[in-house]
Order: C-alpha cells, then structure tokens, then sequence
C-alpha cells in the first residue's frame, strides 16, 4: 500500500510537524488491488504530515457518522457474551465486538442522509496483523451486496431505514483469528476520479475460531460438549498417584478481564507469521510454546524444587486469571510453574480463542529424553538412581492438554483429539514446545506422524528397563512393559465426575494390540528390539496403600520377600521409606533397613516393617506430600537382582465451604471456609487466597496462628457478579504445611 499527496499548511498542519487534526477531513490518494482511490479521512496515524491535505466535508457525499455493532446480540448469538470486554458493567468501560469466524454479525450504520444503492457505492475494509495485504487475506475489501455469500467474506443489506441500514457481515470459516480493524469506504466517483470518504471505527473487532461451525477446522459436532470445553471456566485437575488419583479445583477464568487480550498479545508479539493465524494446528503449537517462558519470554517460568525466591510456589496457584493479569500487566514472566499450572494455562488459552481444550493428567508418566521409546533407569544396591548414566525418569503424574481439531495436515483418520504439552521438557525443532500431536496415532504406535510422536507415546506406553549399577558393568534387573500411562484422568463433561480416558491413548496392558503399537514405535527409533523378562527365584512385594494415610498419623510400611525355589538363597537388600516430589525424584530418605546376607530357606517368607511418626516424616515431605518405599536386593547364589517401588500420598484435610445454594446477580452473600488442624503443633503464617466464576470481591486474606488441634474458621463476603452456575475455590496455606483447598458450587440467577 502506498500513499501520494502534498503537504498544505493549515491551523492544524503546521511547520511545527504536528499531525493533522484527526476530526477534519483529509485527503491522500489510496492504492489496493492496482485501484487509486482519493481518501478522504484516512486513519491519522498511518500518514505522514507530507502526504495530507486538509479539506472541508463534502456537501453530497454520503458520510458515515456512527456504527452500532449490536453487542448483546451479536455476542449472545457467537457465544461470546461472557467475555467480560463485550460489557461495560463487568470488568471495565469497554463495550467489544467477539464474533466468531465462519458465522455472520450485524451491524447497523447511521448516515448524514438517505443511502442510495444506484449512487452510493459502499465498502467494508476489514485489516488484520502488522502489515495486511489482500494476499495473506489479511486485508478483506468487498461491497455491499443483495446476497449472503457463506464462508466467504461478504456483507448484505437486510433493512433500509430513514438514513440508515442494517447489514450482515460474513466471514469465512477460514478467517484469521485476532483483532481486526472495521473501515468503511464511500467511493464517489466523478470527473474521471475516483473518490473513498472513509469511516474508521474506533475499536477493532474481535474474531476467534468457532468450535460451532461446521466449516472451521475446530469443529466439533456434538455441542454440548462445548458447554464444557469452551464455556466452562471451571474445571478440575488431577494430581496424586495412580491408585489414589485427586481432583483440584481449577479457576480458568477464559472469559475474564484482559485474558483474551493477553492471550492475543502472546501471538501477536511472537514470531508466529500472520498468515498462519488462521490454522489451529500452528496457533496451539505457539500457544505450548508461549506459555512457558523459555524461548520468547512465554508467559510462566517453570522450577521443580523445594525452594520458590521472588515468586509463588506452583502450588499455590489455584486459577489462571491472576497468572496471565500479572503478565499482561508487567509483560514479564511469572513465577513459577509445573506442569498443572501450564496445563491449566493453556486451556485457559486455548478456550478463550475459541479451541476446544481439556487438561489430561497421565499417572506413572515416562519422561523419554533420548527418544528410544524406553524409559532406562539405573539404581545402585544402595537405592541411590545414578543420574549420570540417563536423563530418563517416570514421574508420579504429569499434566498435558488435548484440544480438538480437524488434521487436514495429514492422512486421513487424525481428527480429532489432539495432545499438546507447555510445560518444558524436551525441546522439538529447536524450541520448548509438544504437539499437536493425534491421539489415535499415539495410541496405535504411529509416531512418526506430526508432531513429537516419540515422545508422547513413551509417556503413556513406554517399556522401563531397570540396571543396576556394578563396576564390571551394568545388569538389566527388571523389564516392565506395562507400567507407564495409568489412570489417565481429564473432568467429565457436564459433570464434576473425573472421566478415565486411558483407552483413548493406548491399548489395554498386556494385550496384543497393544504389543504391536510398541514395536511399530521401536521401528521407528530403527530399534525393533523387544524386551523380556527372565523367571525370578526371589520375590519382593511391597505395601500398597488403597487409601491415602491422613497427615498426622504414624507411617507403617511392610517389605515382603519369598523364596519360591526349592532350594535356600542368600539374600542383601535395601528397604527405603522416602520422601518424593511428583517427577519422582528422591527428595530425603525418612528411614532405611539394611538385609546383609540372610539366608531364606525353600519357600520361606520373611516381612520386614519400617514405621515413622509424624513428626519424624512431616519436614521430609515436598509439593504434593508423596512418600516412596523402595526395596533393591540382590541373590548371592544367582546374581539376580530384584527391584521394587511404590509410593502413596498423604492426605491433607480438605477445606470445607459453606456459602447460599442460590444467589442473584448483584447480590453479596457471606462464605465461610473451616477446616481441623490435623498436625501435633501450631500453624503459622498462614494465609487464605479465594477465587471465583464471575464473582467480585476476590483475593487473599492474612490469618492468624492456628492451634494444635483446633478448627480454623473464616467468613468473608464475595458479590456476585454474573448469572449461571459458578465455582467458589479456596487455598489455605501455612509454614507447617502447603496447601490445602476447597470448592463449592453456587447458582447465580439474572437478577429480576
């Protein structure tokens, strides 16, 4: 685009180099698809002084003088109307256009006079992105018509009125999605020239994938699951072990204040190229690249540890909102993450632009970092891991997301869910990112197909190989082919219930099918090679707690060990009581036992029983209150080696809220949130943070010590501030221990 034109000195344009005044009416000559139009009022910014001219309002023309875009209606229609920027009374004193792509809008437009279709020749520009141009489809120029055109871009009349009309806007299914710039052009055109008086509409227009339409890439054919994938800003995610899985509560918050315009400004600063804001495949790749800080200052900083200086513990997150306000506002990275909080950003994300996304937490989850598809562990007979030899490891949950989309990048079958990951763990094409990645193909083993195929699949179907660590070599001691990908757990839709999607991402343990899938993935690592394991004479088993011990109670933990042979072995062994974070890493060890050399007659059984106290286990524990037991033995008969783990966690008491059934908006009502100290000492610095689904008066309020014992009570007032059902959620958190939450649902009715 190129603007031609001279320089007049006015009142306005003066020698000093102030621009013109943006209310009078200027001319420059406009060139678009090899058209010279005179613009007439052109966007003040986007000229130089040497290129205006200043004239005065053409008496005949036709002059666009206001725009309604009908926001109740339109965003009600696009499902949109809960993004607080599309009402004045919720966040702000912005009133915004979203609209959804592949569906129409309307509009209505005031004039100085009558609309004559025969002699006024009307135009809507619609711009998008750092510099539009008409071959990205990124600069959309059309006029109006007498007919809908669907799926392109295109507006039609549908009432006339006294120096206005209504006009229905379309766009394509294809459009890019972002904030778009809404100009109207009235071309005139006489003596051999041709004239645009231009209107530039003061706020950009909103435009989102639309998970509704049949022709955009993220549809998705049954709609009330978009209740929950899209609509919902509450959810669960779940943490914890395989056979003790937890949901905690999870604010979302897609709708809330600047979330959107965050979430936009990531991909507008990014390096994602224009063009390629239309294709949800590229988009949520940027997203999981975006939202961990560690190659373009994403939005989270990840840290696995016990210590969190200048920032917030990961646990203490309970919603995105405050994480994704604090950046938009500072445009520097917050801290810190692990993979729930990336996860629960990135469906925040994910939702607000219109892609359907869930959070998925994968339990027993392999960390593949050579991409082998084996998980290789390496031990000593002192239970230590030997973290020189591998970088691999199986964690005690990890949380992903899948986000739905149609796959036309690839053959067919693919649509579907879709596997991303932002939390940082392996680089892919040189940058912190996973997926989007089929999880069909995963489940099939077909891990050459885009993208990070290996990787995932090793996390849900990966065979560990344990060795054992000896100076004249390493032994391979235990070959588990079924013990990553468990319990794979995402919230039901429409339900607070946690929906088990394990047999969408493999086959079930042990079965053939399932064999297969991990041969075709080791043939693609040029590996074909499958693993099995020898017959045992020597038998650990180790306790494995149903039910999580609450904190405060004493540990028990038993090693069993059995001599199934006819003949007597001799038997070394280490049993460790431990405490772990959720990656699985040995934090401290509570207590150990050591077996040197005992003897075990034919088909003996021998328990072995390590017990801790509270006050012995509670300053070992770290992030979710894990514990691990490990037993490691080795036959002196045979040189066979044994290896056995298990982990449970302790239960924290769970915050009780009592709040009204039923509310209405506008409405303040009071909440109170209790809970017993569970533990042998004082609770100190203690603090109580609560969030909420359109619900005003949020925040974090300091409490005082609570007492051995004793029950901690608290009542504050919230407001509420929009209609539907809603989610109250409560963190506690203190010295003694991290936190404890809580949620409740509530009703929100319209007010009367």
């Amino acid at each position: 685009m190129s603007w031609v034109g001279r320089r007049t000195e006015t009142a306005e344009s003066s020698s000093s180099g102030r621009n013109v005044n943006p209310n009078r009416w200027i001319s420059v000559f406009e060139e678009i698809r090899g058209r010279r139009y005179k613009l007439v009022n052109p966007e003040p910014d986007s000229i130089s002084d040497e290129e205006k001219v200043s004239v005065s309002e053409p008496k005949e023309a036709l002059i666009v003088k206001k725009v309604d875009l009908d926001i109740r209606k339109n965003t009600s229609d696009h499902h949109t109307d809960e993004f607080d920027i599309t009402d004045i009374l919720q966040f702000d004193t912005r009133e915004m256009l979203v609209v959804r792509r592949g569906q129409k809008f309307d509009m209505k437009i005031d004039f100085n006079r009558n609309y004559n279709p025969k002699k006024d020749d009307l135009r809507l520009v619609f711009k998008f992105g750092k510099k539009p141009l008409p071959t990205l489809q990124t600069h959309q120029e059309f006029k109006l018509s007498e007919e809908d055109l669907p799926n392109k871009w295109g507006a039609y009349i549908t009432k006339k009125g006294s120096k206005s009309i209504n006009v229905s806007v379309m766009t394509p299914s294809t459009c890019h999605v972002g904030k778009w710039t809404l100009h109207i052009d009235v071309v005139k055109e006489e003596n051999d020239e041709t004239t645009a008086y231009r209107y530039v509409h003061k706020d950009p227009i909103y435009i989102l994938f639309n998970p509704w339409c049949k022709d955009d890439q993220v549809y998705m054919a049954d709609s009330r699951l978009l209740e929950e994938y899209i609509l919902n800003e509450s959810g669960k995610i779940y943490v914890g072990t395989s056979n003790c899985v937890l949901g905690e509560p999870w604010h979302f918050g897609q709708f809330d204040g600047n979330i959107l315009d965050c979430i936009l400004m990531l991909l507008d600063d990014s390096n994602l190229q224009d063009r390629a804001r239309n294709d949800p495949v590229l988009v949520s790749r940027k997203l999981s690249a975006l939202i961990n800080s560690n190659d373009e200052n994403g939005v989270l900083v990840g840290k696995w540890g016990k210590e969190y200086p200048g920032g917030t513990h990961p646990l203490d997150w309970i919603c995105s909102v405050k994480i994704l306000e604090q950046y938009y506002q500072t445009r520097r990275s917050v801290r810190y993450g692990q993979c729930w909080v990336f996860s629960g950003v990135l469906t925040t994300a994910c939702r607000a632009i219109g892609i359907p996304a869930r959070s998925v937490t994968n339990f027993q989850s392999a960390h593949d970092a050579d991409g082998s598809v084996t998980i290789d562990i390496y031990e000593t007979l002192k239970s230590k891991r030997d973290h020189f030899l591998t970088k691999d490891s199986i964690w005690n949950f990890h949380v992903w997301n899948d986000i739905w989309m149609a796959r036309p990048d690839l053959p067919e079958g693919y649509n579907g869910w879709q596997a991303i990951d932002a939390t940082p763990q392996e680089t892919s094409d040189g940058i912190y990112c996973m997926g989007p990645m089929p999880i069909k193909a995963i489940k099939e083993g077909n891990v050459t197909i885009p993208y990070d195929g290996k990787f995932v699949f090793a996390e849900v179907n990966g065979d560990k190989l344990t060795y054992l660590v000896q100076s004249y070599g390493n032994i391979l001691m235990k070959i588990e082919h079924d013990c990553v990908g468990k319990a794979m757990s995402t919230k039901r839709p429409l339900s607070s219930e946690r929906d088990d999607v394990t047999s969408q991402y493999k086959y079930a343990d042990g079965s053939k099918e399932g064999r297969n899938a991990v041969k075709r993935a080791k043939q693609a690592t040029g590996d074909d090679s499958l693993y099995e394991e020898k017959p045992k004479d020597i038998i650990f088993e180790l306790s494995d707690y149903e039910t999580r011990p609450k904190v405060g109670v004493d540990i028990e933990v038993e090693l069993k060990i059995t001599n199934t042979c006819s003949e007597d072995r001799t038997v070394s062994a280490t049993f460790v009581l431990h405490s772990i974070d959720y990656t699985s890493a040995m934090h401290k060890t509570i207590d150990e036992k050591e077996i040197i050399n005992m003897n075990f007659a034919s088909k003996e059984v021998k328990v072995f029983t390590i017990k801790s106290k509270c006050k012995d286990y509670l300053p070992c524990l770290i992030d979710y209150y894990k514990v691990g037991i490990k037993a490691i033995g080795i036959v002196q008969e045979t040189k066979q080696v044994i290896h056995q783990v298990e982990d449970f966690r302790m239960s924290k008491p769970t915050l009780n809220i009592t709040a009204p059934a039923t509310v209405t908006v506008g409405q303040t009502f009071e909440v109170e949130v209790d809970f017993v100290n569970p533990l042998g000492k004082t609770l100190t610095e203690c603090e109580l943070e609560v969030a909420g689904l359109g619900l005003q008066n949020m925040g974090t309020y300091k409490q005082g010590d609570v007492l051995e014992g004793q029950m901690f009570k608290f009542t504050f007032k919230m407001t509420a501030g929009k209609p539907g059902h809603r989610e109250i959620i409560a963190s506690f958190k203190c010295k003694q221990i991290s936190n404890m939450k809580g949620d409740r649902g509530i009703q929100v009715d319209q007010r009367l």
